[in-house]
């Protein structure tokens, strides 16, 4: 069964609870802890999130996203880091969900990123994801890790971030999260997961459009599309992913003006009817 679910920052101006009506069409949902936090700031509890949850008949998929951990000092990682991953990791239990979402350091600067040898950056990356795994199974929670294509990114490629995995194979709750608009930004596309396909945790879906200049396409200026809208062949993406047995849900991850009712009904109707080789969807 082929299960989608619409992360958060689709809707960055809905608060938690508008954001859980908003997706009830939904199989699932990907929240921002952030969000989280400011909900129960405002006197609901976490009691109230899992009724909502359950009346509008939405899994938790995700909670993201612990940011910074990779490249900070060791004091913030001690004292923010580690505290807020404890936190996430209390929300993900007791909502019944086990994925945190991480995403590399950003770099002040880009230039920034020439001064530390890729090496180094890797190093520090691989150590610290090997931390909070640990820590993470000890609590039957999975470590998902998304790489972002932006110019201050420390790991801004697939193939950074395949690197940096290659010495932590036997970390049974570590995962790759691939967004696709940071995959196709990076100048790869979905066939390139193949040799990382027992390791994909979730795929973030988008469409991407290619800019054009003196008849050369370019991936640098890219912006999220609804599905069905720019170059990605979904039909032959999850035939390929079929055929690599992923089994995980997909999550609809696009930008803030589209969230309004008829683009992610829009969305969500193109991704069923491309129910044409035996694939079920969840209503």
């Amino acid at each position: 069964m082929l299960k989608i679910a619409l992360n958060q920052n689709t809707c960055k101006n809905l608060g938690l609870i508008e954001f859980i009506h908003f997706s009830k069409d939904f199989y699932g949902v990907e929240l921002d802890h952030e969000k989280i936090n400011e909900c129960i700031a405002k006197r609901s509890t976490i009691q109230d999130i899992i009724e909502l949850l359950d009346s509008c008949e939405l899994s938790l998929l995700s909670i993201f996203s612990l940011e910074n951990f990779s490249l900070c000092s060791e004091t913030h990682y001690k004292l923010k880091i580690l505290p807020k991953m404890s936190l996430m990791m209390d929300y993900l239990y007791k909502l019944e969900s086990d994925l945190i979402v991480v995403t590399p350091s950003q770099f002040e600067n880009s230039e920034d990123s020439s001064l530390i040898p890729k090496w180094r950056i890797f190093n520090r990356t691989r150590k610290r994801l090997k931390e909070i795994s640990n820590i993470a199974y000890k609590n039957d929670i999975n470590i998902g890790f998304e790489f972002e294509n932006h110019p201050n990114s420390s790991i801004s490629t697939l193939s950074d971030a395949k690197q940096v995995f290659e010495e932590l194979e036997e970390v049974e709750n570590l995962g790759f999260v691939i967004d696709l608009f940071h995959l196709y930004k990076s100048n790869d596309t979905f066939r390139n997961l193949a040799d990382i396909k027992e390791k994909l945790s979730l795929i973030q879906l988008c469409d991407v459009n290619y800019s054009e200049k003196n008849g050369i396409k370019s991936r640098t200026e890219l912006e999220r599309l609804m599905p069905g809208e720019g170059a990605i062949e979904f039909q032959d993406m999850f035939d390929f992913f079929r055929k690599l047995r992923y089994r995980n849900i997909y999550s609809i991850e696009l930008s803030e003006h589209h969230c309004q009712d008829k683009n992610t009904e829009i969305s969500l109707n193109y991704l069923k009817k491309l129910n044409q080789r035996n694939y079920e969807f969840q209503d």
